[in-house]
């Protein structure tokens, strides 16, 4: 499913990669393309939407031995960074 949104993005295909993304996220909030969306949204500077997908990403309650929630909150983390480094 990764690859779809990924493909949307190479050629500039941005709307329907969010679409793709949001319907996603959507069906499976739990689903690990979020921080796709996340990232795609911060890079076309829509940042009220990034910052809540983040934050409901950060609010969280998972069990410490899901790796795949921990990538997503450090690639959370490097996402508000970049945002805040943006904002300077």
């Amino acid at each position: 499913m990764k690859k779809i949104g990924e493909a949307y993005i190479k050629t500039h295909a941005y709307t329907k990669a969010i679409k793709y993304y949001e319907a996603i996220v959507k069906a499976e909030p739990q689903s690990e393309l979020r921080i796709n969306l996340a990232d795609l949204l911060n890079k076309l500077n829509q940042k009220d939407q990034t910052q809540r997908i983040l934050d409901e990403l950060l609010k969280e309650e998972v069990p410490n031995t899901n790796f795949q929630h921990a990538q997503q909150i450090t690639k959370a983390y490097e996402i508000f960074a970049n945002m805040f480094e943006q904002n300077k």
